[in-house]
This record gives C-alpha cells, structure tokens and sequence, in this order.
C-alpha cells in the first residue's frame, strides 16, 4: 500500500526528534503517523509506528523527573506495544507479535513491586523472544534472528541477577553468551553496526560475570573477551554517533578494567565519558550506573591510601557519587541499583572510620552512618530480589557492625550489634557462594569478621 507524503512527513519528523533525544516530543509526529495509517486501513505501517512509538515512550521513562512520570510514561510505552502486537496480528506478522509481546512484557518489569510479578514478567518476555527466534529460523531472516538474540542477551542480565541457584545461573549464563557470539557473527555478515554494537555491549557483560567469579576455570579467557568486546562496541557505537550505547560500552570496559587488570584508575575516564553521555541526554539510568562507577572507584583509591586526608578526599569523592546515584536511579524504580549504590555509601564510611579518622568519637558516628546506609540498601536489595545487590551491601553491613560492636563498653549493646553482623555474615557468605562461588577476597574478608574475637 503507498505511503501519503503527510505519512512519510510525519515519520520523518519523529526520527529528527529522536535524534535529539526528545523522546517525548517524538511520539506527537507518530501518534498523527499512526492515526493516518489506520485511516488508510495500512495496518503494517500502524504496526511499526506503534512499535516506535512504544520504544520512543520506554526511553522517555529514564529522563522521568519523578516517580510518578516514570511509571505514566511506562505504562504508555506497554501500551504501545500491546497496540503494535495487535496491528501485527491483523497482519499475521507472528514473530513480531511475539516480540513486541516480549518487551512489553518486560517494560512492564520495571514498574512491578514486588521480585516475583518481576521475574515473572522477565521469564514471559523470555519465553515470547524465543518464540519470535524460532519464527525467524524458519525464514532465515538473519538480520532478524540477530536482532532477536540482541534482546534475548539483555533479558538474561536482569535474569541472571534474580537467579540465585548457581547452577541455573552458570546454564543461563552460558545460554547468554550462545546468542551473543551467534548475534555477532550473523551482524559482522551483514554490517548492522548499531546491533554489532550492541552484541558485543550486552556479551562483553556476560563475560564480565564469568570471569568475576562464577567461571574460575575460564576467567582469564572471559576476561579477554570482556576487554575486548566492550572496546569493539565503544568504537561501533562512536562510528554510529549513538551516545547511549557510547556510554554504556564505556561502563562495561571501565568496570572490566577496574576489576580484571591491575590497573584500575584507567577506568576512571571511561566512566566519566558515560557520564557526559547519560548528562547529554538526560538519561538518569546511565547518569546512575556512571556515578555508581566512579562511586567505586573512589572506595577503592581509599583502600589503597595510606595518607587520612587523601583518604577523607576521596571519602568526598565517594559520598558525592553514591548519592547522585542513588538520586538519579530513585526517580526510576531501580532498587537493584539504589541498593549497590548504597553499597558504597556504607563501604565509605566503613573505610572513613577504619583507615582515617583518629578520633574515637568521629570513628563511632562514621560507623552508625554505614550501618544505616547498609540497612537501607537492604531493604531495597530485598524488595529488588537481586542476588548481587543482596551480596553486596550484605558485606559493609557485616563488617560495620562487627566494628562498632568492638568499640561499644555496654554488653547488651554489644551482643545485639555482633548478633546482627553475625546473622547478616553468615547470609553474606551463603549469598556470594551461589552468586559468585570464586570472590575469594570477600569470603575471606567475611570469614575474618566471624572468627575474630
């Protein structure tokens, strides 16, 4: 069916918009697109249009400033979706029916309360993907399939990171990095950059969690390979002008090279170009994940400090970061993230009372201010069901109580604080040895809290 010039006009000025990153204002050109395309009967066409205008909503949502915007413009992008599956219906598009079933499936993830409804959505989002592969196998659609095994390898993250039976996590990880070596070969044949770049994005974090501490027989092989997909898709992702992807393949090299290589303030500039690209367009998801980056790397420039006030410089550092992630990721229901953020929160003042302060007094209120800064990323490593962010701020908490409970002369006082870290200790190692069976260090960081008098 031909397209009306008003038709080609109207979607040429949502992309103009698009690029800009006013997500928002995109939709109003393709909501009169989709309109027309239903006048016209060109159900194909609303199809597509509703499916952009799904995604143009889902990408508004991490420029939400508040809660309250965050979830209205994600239900509007469900919506879409669920409007586009039904248009490809009446096309019996059937691998595009599954596909836009999927994401809105897991769109919908993100504004679920609760770690079950979420992990539902997740598997649902999933299973309809695969679905939408098999389509694709039967027509040998390659840019398709490589595309669909695209989505198939970022489900699995959040997967992954509500997976907390080792085994599982060790299947799904290695079903993650199937498709993306699959999604890579078949988009390097046929040059799609923007996809190449994300494959090689989503498998360079694949890799990073095999190599961290759930592969210890392949960590030196995964941890190449996390090197060097993430560079591929900071140079693709750069060819292509795409700031997002920019900015995410930046994160996922920085935080490979700050924990896989002995040097690790190499990572810094990585992480503060993913700033500058999250602060370009406004998008508080990547804003978050650069701050909780450079959060980290402070923490750690503390642990190698021998100097107090350099260590209470990077404190500064730290706290800064920590809080504007936590801002940031606040204003978009991610309590997976909040919770690692307030990680490092914890861990600061954990690192301030131990290795700078001198004064008992100042040592103790650092202490109280990591225990509430644990106990509060708790209730948010909780509510998300994520096993890494349950392991993590587990182990300042653990750690800051079995430190105040040294200094405390009041022996009910004392019992209640070592009871405490006991209890969250004994989680903390339960918890990393199905996470991460390999993280020697905090084990042992872990099991020295336990055994010390």
């Amino acid at each position: 069916m031909p397209k009306s010039r008003d038709f080609e006009l109207l979607t040429k000025e949502g992309r103009k918009r698009e690029k800009k990153f006013d997500w928002v204002a995109a939709v109003v050109p393709y909501e009169r697109a989709l309109t027309a395309a239903l006048k016209r009967k060109d159900f194909s066409e609303g199809a597509k249009i509703s499916e952009r205008i799904g995604f143009c909503y889902h990408r508004a949502t991490m420029q939400a400033k508040n809660l309250r915007e965050f979830k209205n413009r994600t239900l509007q992008a469900i919506n879409a979706y669920s409007k586009s599956a039904e248009l490809f219906e009446k096309v019996e598009k059937q691998a595009k029916i599954c596909h836009c079933k999927a994401i809105g499936a897991y769109v919908g993830s993100w504004v679920e309360p609760d770690f079950d409804s979420r992990k539902r959505l997740l598997d649902e989002c999933w299973k309809l993907e695969k679905d939408a592969l098999e389509y694709y196998k039967r027509t040998d659609d390659c840019l398709n399939l490589g595309k669909t095994r695209n989505e198939l390898s970022a489900c699995l993250i959040d997967i992954l990171n509500l997976e907390w039976d080792t085994q599982k996590r060790k299947k799904m990880l290695n079903e993650a990095l199937s498709y993306g070596e699959k999604a890579i070969l078949v988009l390097s044949e046929l040059g799609e950059k923007r996809e190449l770049a994300r494959a090689y994005y989503t498998t360079s974090i694949h890799y990073y969690t095999g190599a961290s501490g759930l592969e210890l027989e392949k960590k030196r092989k995964y941890k190449q390979k996390a090197l060097q997909y993430s560079r591929k898709a900071i140079k693709l992702s750069e060819k292509i002008a795409d700031p997002f992807l920019v900015g995410e393949s930046n994160i996922s090299l920085g935080i490979a090279i700050s924990s896989l290589t002995d040097r690790p303030n190499s990572a810094a500039k990585h992480f503060e170009k993913a700033l500058k690209c999250g602060m370009d367009i406004r998008d508080n998801y990547l804003i978050g994940r650069a701050s909780y980056c450079l959060a980290s790397l402070a923490s750690w420039k503390m642990v190698a400090e021998e100097d107090p006030e350099k260590i209470k410089e990077e404190s500064e550092n730290c706290e800064k970061y920590s809080e504007d992630a936590i801002r940031h990721f606040s204003s978009i229901t991610c309590d997976q993230e909040i919770a690692s953020s307030y990680y490092w929160y914890a861990e600061n003042y954990n690192l301030l009372a131990t290795s700078a302060e001198t004064s008992w007094e100042k040592k103790r209120i650092a202490l109280k201010k990591s225990i509430a800064a644990g106990r509060k990323g708790l209730e948010h490593a909780r509510r998300s069901g994520s096993i890494s962010a349950t392991w993590l701020i587990l182990h300042p908490l653990s750690k800051s109580l079995f430190f105040l409970s040294r200094m405390e002369t009041d022996p009910n006082v004392k019992k209640r604080l070592l009871e405490e870290s006991l209890l969250c200790s004994k989680e903390n190692i339960k918890t990393l040895e199905q996470a991460v069976p390999y993280y020697f260090w905090n084990l042992g960081v872990i099991y020295f809290c336990i055994q010390e008098p």
